[in-house]
């Protein structure tokens, strides 16, 4: 190891993703994976595998690269990155879904669950998020 590196368990594990950074990792997990509804992952997440997840479990895996049972779990390293890009989801959907936006329980997984309909309306929409995202904050800010 070189004289300034700092082992693992010393460095801060949070790695500062800007909310398009997380939507185009979670875009990019559910075309690789596979997309679902009702839940966060579908299928085996204790063996290390990829499974198929809906939003909030691909807003997960990008973050924090495994499965976990709750992204929102304040201990997680990374866990601003996933409140961030979460918020940031909610807000492009109330922009540009006046249903969305007078729903009384707008939380990200219930669009994924009740409003969106495909997986590729999932991964358009993310994908459009972080466009929007770079377009709004030049040169990656956070």
């Amino acid at each position: 190891m070189h004289p300034t590196q700092q082992p693992v368990q010393e460095r801060d594990l949070d790695l500062g993703m800007t909310p398009a950074d997380v939507a185009r990792g979670a875009a990019l997990y559910l075309a690789r994976h596979g997309w679902t509804q009702g839940s966060y992952y579908n299928g085996d997440t204790e063996s290390g595998a990829t499974p198929p997840a809906c939003l909030m479990g691909a807003l997960a895996m990008a973050v924090y690269g495994r499965p976990v049972p709750d992204p929102y779990d304040p201990d997680l390293p990374g866990g601003e990155d996933f409140r961030r890009a979460t918020a940031t989801v909610n807000a492009y959907l109330a922009d540009i879904d006046p249903d969305w936006a007078e729903a009384e329980d707008d939380s990200v997984g219930d669009w994924n669950d009740r409003w969106a309909t495909s997986a590729d309306e999932v991964i358009t929409a993310l994908n459009t998020i972080a466009d929007e995202w770079d377009r709004q904050h030049p040169g990656g800010a956070r």
